[in-house]
């Protein structure tokens, strides 16, 4: 299992990840964003016979159960009607479960939908029929379906039958044969009624593990799940099962809010993990089991529980960890999350699994507001009773079937670290704007990350409140950031706040953003990232001055001195400031194109020829062109007209000078002439590297080089480098 976040002695991320924010991102709409509006539907149009107009206030226009573009889905949490994605053949199916059949959509070549109206149906001969028969060709009441891409086969839940249906579908046609069954003796036997090992029991989900050719099935009326050795060669009708879960033996479970037992509905599988979960709506929770074959048992206990905090807990809630009948489920393997269509809740719950824990918070919840909002809704944004949830890996979306609506919507669900627009780590912690929205996560241990709490978050967590932040800056226990439009806006500050850092007057802690002032024309801020023992500061500009302000052991705050500040001090009285770095020990900054540090200096890092310590801000050299700076504690970097230049400590090589000789004034790095972003950091020797982008239009090549410990230089290696090394080709 991959670990969680864990808060580390030393700071091995800063470079990399701070260099982000000079990146272009994609656009806002790749975004998952809480309460989002679907992309695109199936199901409701505003005509009754024709697909070209989507209806996304009005349910029921196209749910007769004839209709050639509408489904009739089972309103209840017995059927779930989901649906899979052939990625390779380009084509969706989807179980339209009170129309006894499954719908098969055309998608183009990027596996987006190319049509809303079905090309072909199986268990019926055309779009127009819908009678619940038990042959080998019909279906009732089908609840789920999944696709083997290397086989070509379709796995249909057959609910209404007691069975599931195998179909090769290497090619399609209206009303076909099922290539094999599983659950009863022959094609023409339907559900008896009977848990056993030789028969299914209303199965309302298939899930299928291609890496070991299984098949999970989950059988509602017996809370149980079965696992069948379905490997093209072995399998054969009315095969008998190798595995049961949630019971010691065949004759089915008791439902109960156990560890092993559970009443269960949807599926979800996590193949490089080899987690099945599964979703238990009548205790209010999801299961996750560990299947590898190695280990797998029959009535094994779960190794984790979502929705509840522990194993014999049960209660619905409307919160952030909390759920209420979850049914389908689906999990993306490439991002590690799990989605879950949390039924009465009327929305769709993101999970995060790398270091899943139970009882977790979820990152995203689709459909509503906010955690705490359950409203049925008809809109392009609202859900009613979704059942079940696929994913469409190629796209990084989600088709969400929206069951009393009676529609499937398409969500756009590319993860948040694609697409921040302004991300800012520590290493402790992280934080990152994207629509205008902000999320933190990490350590949390002085309420860094804005949510309210000090818990530690292994996944982005929404700060609660605006939607408009433009700027932000993460500091080792203290964030920053700017609330506006245009570039500039309100100020805020929160965190441990011990020396007044976060520039309200006093030292209390605020695990949720202050403003800083009345001010709304602040267009930059800095929070200081020293060690775990360096100080505490803060700058920000505002309609081109410069402030300063926190513990100023240094003089690190520009005043002439080191008093403490606990509010917004202006350093000089200059108003063409454009940039400003601060990491606890100096800061340096731009005004007029010209180079100004102050500080400690204790390694040269000011440009300034000695390791004198200045309490005022004092010019580098006599440039006029600097366009960007990055103050690393005992080393810092800039770049002036194009060409890079770095000076300070040189520990480790990262001033890109072929040594580790400390060097007090800037010493060009390499030839290029064209750098457009930089970031150093030096924390104590203890992490000591340089990131910086050569390129043009705000894109280039991305050049690391440094003490590289941990690998951060991306060269696929720990060793050491004293010259800009390109990591990868982009």
């Amino acid at each position: 299992m991959r670990s969680a976040l864990r808060r580390i002695s030393e700071p091995r991320f800063f470079v990399v990840l701070a260099l982000a924010v000079l990146l272009h991102a994609p656009p806002a709409a790749a975004t998952l964003n809480t309460g989002e509006n679907a992309l695109d539907e199936l199901g409701e149009f505003s005509t009754y016979n024709t697909d070209t107009t989507l209806e996304w206030t009005q349910g029921y226009q196209n749910n007769s159960c004839a209709s050639p573009i509408g489904f009739n889905f089972w309103l209840g949490n017995v059927y779930i009607s989901g649906a899979a994605l052939d990625a390779t053949n380009h084509r969706m199916f989807v179980a339209d479960t009170n129309s006894n059949r499954v719908l098969v959509f055309t998608l183009n070549s990027s596996n987006q939908l190319s049509s809303a109206t079905p090309a072909n149906v199986l268990g019926q001969t055309d779009l127009y029929s819908c009678v619940c028969v038990t042959t080998q060709s019909g279906l009732c009441q089908p609840s789920s379906v999944d696709f083997d891409a290397t086989n070509n086969r379709l796995f249909v839940a057959d609910t209404g039958n007691g069975r599931v249906l195998v179909y090769n579908t290497a090619s399609i046609s209206n009303g076909m044969n099922a290539s094999y069954e599983l659950g009863q003796p022959n094609f023409t036997t339907g559900n008896t009624g009977n848990c056993s090992q030789y028969q299914l029991y209303n199965p309302t989900d298939v899930k299928y593990d291609a890496a070991n050719s299984r098949l999970f099935v989950a059988e509602t009326a017996c809370a149980d799940a079965k696992i069948y050795n379905v490997a093209p060669g072995t399998i054969a009708n009315d095969e008998s099962p190798s595995y049961v879960l949630g019971a010691t033996g065949w004759g089915g479970g008791t439902g109960a809010a156990t560890q092993s037992t559970f009443d269960s509905q949807g599926l979800a599988y996590d193949s490089p993990d080899t987690l099945l979960y599964v979703a238990d709506p009548g205790n209010n929770r999801v299961l996750a089991f560990n299947v590898a074959p190695a280990t797998i048992a029959n009535g094994e206990n779960a190794s984790y529980v979502l929705g509840q905090s522990g194993f014999t807990t049960n209660a619905a809630n409307t919160t952030q960890s909390g759920l209420s009948n979850p049914v389908g489920m689906a999990y993306d393997s490439t991002n590690l999350r799990l989605f879950v269509a949390d039924l009465n809740n009327n929305r769709v719950m993101v999970f995060g699994t790398s270091g899943i824990s139970d009882g977790e918070n979820a990152s995203y919840v689709l459909g509503q507001s906010s955690f705490t909002a359950n409203a049925q809704a008809t809109s392009q944004s609202g859900l009613n009773a979704p059942s079940a949830v696929a994913y469409d890996a190629t796209n990084n979306q989600v088709y969400v079937t929206d069951s009393a609506n009676q529609r499937v919507m398409l969500f756009n669900t590319a993860t948040i670290a694609a697409a921040l627009s302004a991300p800012s780590m520590t290493g402790w912690d992280a934080c990152g704007i994207t629509g205008g929205t902000l999320y933190c996560w990490g350590d949390n241990n002085n309420g860094e990350d804005g949510v309210g709490d000090t818990t530690q978050y292994t996944t982005p967590q929404q700060v609660p409140g605006a939607s408009d932040w433009i700027a932000v800056s993460m500091g080792l226990n203290d964030a920053c950031g700017i609330q506006g439009s245009g570039g500039s806006g309100a100020l805020y500050c929160w965190g441990s706040n011990a020396y007044g850092e976060d520039g309200l007057g006093n030292t209390t802690q605020y695990s949720t953003p202050q403003q800083v002032g009345a001010d709304t024309t602040w267009s930059t801020a800095s929070a200081s990232r020293p060690n775990a023992v360096g100080p505490a500061d803060a700058c920000g500009i505002d309609n081109g001055k410069l402030y300063c302000w926190g513990r100023n052991t240094y003089g690190e705050d520009g005043q002439g001195n080191t008093t403490q500040y606990e509010t917004p001090q202006q350093v000089g009285s200059a108003t063409n400031w454009t940039a400003v770095g601060t990491d606890g020990y100096d800061t340096c900054g731009i005004a007029g194109g010209k180079l100004y540090c102050w500080g400690e200096n204790a390694h040269g890092e000011l440009g300034q020829g000695n390791t004198t310590q200045y309490e005022t801000p004092q010019q580098v050299g006599s440039a006029t062109n600097w366009t960007a700076v990055s103050q690393g504690a005992y080393d810092t970097c800039g770049i002036a007209g194009g060409v890079l230049y770095c000076w300070g400590y040189g520990s480790s090589g990262e001033l890109g000078q072929g040594n580790t000789t400390q060097y007090t004034t800037p010493q060009q790095v390499g030839t290029a002439t064209d750098w457009i972003a930089v970031s150093v950091y030096n924390a104590d020797g203890a992490g000591a590297d340089t990131c910086g982008i050569q390129g043009s239009g705000g894109s280039g090549a991305l050049y690391c080089w440094g003490r590289n410990t941990y690998g951060e230089d991306g060269q696929g290696n720990t060793t050491q480098y004293e010259t800009p090394q390109q990591v990868g080709s982009a």
